[in-house]
């Protein structure tokens, strides 16, 4: 699973961008991501629902085992849709 952190040698601005906001105190209620082609854009998509979701982002590298990114892995997170 890709994540920020992974994603930054496509685009280190908006990696860097995203992940302040996300880690920040106050998140927004929407973020709008636009560019790319599909495949690019789903793959951001689920990077920074990883983000969102993760209880430790410190660890979110990837293989993070919590509860939230093991249901985010199996498609089941109730708060992520695809």
């Amino acid at each position: 699973m890709q994540t920020l952190a992974l994603l930054a040698h496509e685009s280190p601005e908006a990696a860097r961008t995203l992940t302040t906001m996300l880690r920040g105190a106050r998140r927004h209620h929407a973020y709008l991501l636009v560019g790319g082609d599909a495949e690019s854009g789903a793959t951001w998509l689920a990077a920074v629902a990883r983000e969102l979701v993760c209880t430790t982002p410190e660890r979110n590298d990837g293989a993070c085992t919590c509860p939230a990114c093991r249901k985010l892995d199996g498609g089941n997170h109730p708060d992520v849709h695809r």
